[in-house]
């Protein structure tokens, strides 16, 4: 379960890293919360888009619906970027799945969402 949804976090960073790029250029300094609707659209989205095995739709839903939010309050569009570079730079999705998991905001913010795919 955590592989398949690591995978699409994996692809997700990959989706965005063009659109944090560009977000991050154009600000003067990064935000102590990530208020983008576009940026934070695209992470729930890419989240959505990933099937989840042994999960229902409306779970999948509560548990992006909660990382994303998560993620705009506890990360800056700087980190995610960084985020996304090293997973960009992972040999393959196993070894993206490694850097994910290694950073302590992901891990922390997959933590305390994962609970809502068994309520």
């Amino acid at each position: 379960m955590l592989q398949a949804n690591s995978h699409g976090k994996v692809k997700e960073m990959n989706k965005l890293l063009a659109l944090l790029f560009g977000l991050t250029l154009s600000l003067p300094s990064a935000h102590a919360e990530i208020t983008s609707e576009s940026f934070l659209f695209e992470v729930f989205d890419g989240c959505i888009e990933e099937p989840m095995e042994d999960t229902t739709l409306g779970a999948q839903l509560e548990y992006c619906a909660c990382f994303t939010n998560l993620m705009s309050k506890e990360m800056t569009l700087e980190e995610a970027t960084l985020l996304s570079l090293d997973i960009m730079a992972a040999d393959d999705d196993e070894q993206g799945e490694k850097v994910l998991l290694a950073n302590e905001k992901a891990r922390k913010l997959i933590a305390q969402c994962m609970p809502r795919l068994y309520d």
